[in-house]
C-alpha cells in the first residue's frame, strides 16, 4: 500500500530566539525549506520584526505570512514550490523534522525543534505541537 504525505502548515506560537528562529525543515533528512533561501526567520510577534520574519508557512500553497497583526499578507515562497512539500507513492514510514540553526561560533550544533515519525498511514490530517526551550511550534500534515 502506498500513501501520499502532504505537509499543510507550520505555525510559530513562540520563537526560541528574540530576533526570530533560523528554521530549516526536512522530510526524510532532506532539506525542503530553509530560512536562508527564503530570507525569513520565524517569529510569533511580527509587529516587532516587520517584514523580515514570518509566523506561518503554508506548505499547500507554498507561501509565507508576513506583516503586522493589523496588516497581514501572504507572499509566495522564493525557492520552494508546492511539490517540495508533497511526497507521493511512499511505502514506508517517513520522518518530518525541523531545526533551529545556531549561528553562534561557540554553538555549532543546531537545535531540534521537533520531529514526527509518520507510521500511521490512515488518511486524514494530523497536528502536532512542539515545545523546545521557550519555543512553541505547531505542524500540520495530511495523509492521503
Amino acid at each position: 500500500m502506498t500513501y501520499t504525505l502532504q505537509l499543510v502548515s507550520l505555525i510559530c506560537f513562540k520563537a526560541q530566539e528574540d530576533d526570530g528562529d533560523e528554521v530549516n525543515f526536512f522530510i526524510n533528512q532532506k532539506r525542503v525549506w530553509s530560512w536562508r533561501s527564503e530570507m525569513r526567520r520565524m517569529h510569533h510577534a511580527m509587529t516587532k520584526r516587520g517584514s523580515t520574519c514570518t509566523d506561518q508557512l503554508d506548505f499547500v500553497n507554498a507561501r509565507m505570512q508576513i506583516g503586522t497583526q493589523v496588516d497581514l499578507t501572504w507572499i509566495p515562497m522564493v525557492v520552494a514550490t508546492k511539490a517540495d512539500f508533497r511526497l507521493e507513492g511512499l511505502e514506508a514510514a517517513a520522518e518530518i523534522g525541523f531545526t533551529e540553526e545556531d549561528l553562534a561560533l561557540w554553538d555549532m550544533q543546531d537545535d531540534v525543534l521537533g520531529a514526527v515519525h509518520v507510521i500511521d498511514f490512515t488518511p486524514g490530517e494530523r497536528t502536532h505541537r512542539f515545545k523546545w526551550k521557550k519555543s512553541v511550534y505547531e505542524l500540520s500534515y495530511r495523509i492521503e
